[in-house]
């Protein structure tokens, strides 16, 4: 829409974050505009929360797939392990994948409790937040109509069609006959 505009602020360095954002929307009531400014600005931030926590927890989802899959395979080759040294022949190979399983395992069980914590702080909404710093306001003076712009128009104008007039008049009297004088 052209009478809405969403712009961000330019991030403090290459690669960070945007820091604000601006919201600003045109209307002929200037009480209606701040209104639709005021809702634009509390949807988006609304939004943005709901799409964090919407995140959080989907990755916390994941994660937790990922180490009840890590869980199953780690109890298979810990059994197929515990067969082999009961045979007495132990593959150095299957030991060290074992042990790279295991490893892998204990990351990825810190990423999930770190994932969980993160879910909770974004239920909580304590991760990073929005934080309004200029609402809405009024505007101090008039964006249109500029007064200036139609008065010189104005004059503009009025000069023209008095100019036209004018020649007409002239063109006029002169084309008509006058009366003889006696």
């Amino acid at each position: 829409r052209q009478d809405m505009d969403v712009m961000t602020a330019r991030p403090l360095s290459d690669g960070a974050d945007v820091a604000s954002f601006s919201v600003s929307f045109d209307a002929t009531e200037p009480r209606s505009a701040m209104r639709v400014a005021e809702r634009i600005a509390s949807l988006y931030i609304q939004e943005n929360i709901e799409d964090r926590a919407l995140l959080a927890d989907q990755t916390d989802q994941f994660l937790k797939g990922q180490v009840a899959e890590l869980e199953r395979r780690l109890i298979e080759s810990d059994l197929k392990l515990r067969e082999m040294r009961r045979r007495g022949n132990t593959i150095s190979m299957f030991i060290a994948e074992h042990e790279v399983l295991l490893a892998t395992y204990k990351q990825l069980a810190a990423h999930s409790e770190a994932s969980r914590i993160a879910v909770n702080l974004e239920r909580r909404q304590i991760g990073e937040q929005f934080k309004i710093i200029d609402g809405a306001r009024l505007p101090e003076r008039p964006i249109s109509p500029r007064l200036f712009p139609y008065l010189a128009l104005g004059a503009l104008a009025g000069l023209g069609a008095g100019i036209v007039t004018s020649l007409l008049l002239f063109v006029w009297r002169r084309g008509r006959p006058r009366p003889a004088v006696a």
